[in-house]
């Protein structure tokens, strides 16, 4: 296991059950059709460095907790919406 793997889009993927598939480097994470068809993709071109790209539109609050340890930096541009 990596020591970021509680920092990525993949563990939000897993808490609402998307649909993963490889996607060049990285991974492809597609939220079902009744949640307009949103997607996230990431890669990882070094430890602890992620890169990603997202568009979503959810039908539910998404609620994604991380709590993690290791020192890291999220840097997000959102349209709508909250973090909170």
């Amino acid at each position: 296991m990596n020591k970021y793997d509680d920092a990525t889009w993949d563990s939000m993927a897993k808490k609402y059950n998307l649909r993963q598939i490889p996607y060049g480097p990285g991974t492809g994470h597609y939220f079902p059709p009744h949640w307009s068809n949103g997607w996230v993709v990431e890669v990882s071109p070094a430890e602890g460095l992620y890169v990603s790209s997202a568009g979503f539109t959810p039908n539910q609050t998404i609620v994604h907790k991380i709590d993690i340890i290791e020192p890291c930096l999220w840097l997000f541009c959102i349209d709508c919406g909250d973090i909170i």
